[in-house]
């Protein structure tokens, strides 16, 4: 498996490459933002106010949640 590099030093993992796929990857610095690769390109987005990203149970998943709804934070 290889990785995609971006700016900011993602990688997008190279497994989830086919056509109209795409991945959820929680920002390594700051809890609020997240990234969605989609085609081999990461693009970064952020969580709407008051919310935080929770990575999902399978890999690549993830949505924005209330702070308390999410372990350890």
């Amino acid at each position: 498996m290889y990785c995609i590099q971006v700016a900011g030093g993602f990688n997008c993992p190279a497994d989830v490459n086919s056509a109209g796929s795409f991945s959820r990857h929680a920002h390594p610095e700051d809890c609020r933002k997240y990234y969605i690769c989609l085609e081999g390109q990461a693009r970064e987005y952020g969580c709407p106010i008051g919310t935080v990203f929770k990575i999902g149970d399978a890999d690549g998943t993830g949505n924005c949640e209330d702070p308390e709804d999410v372990p350890g934070w």
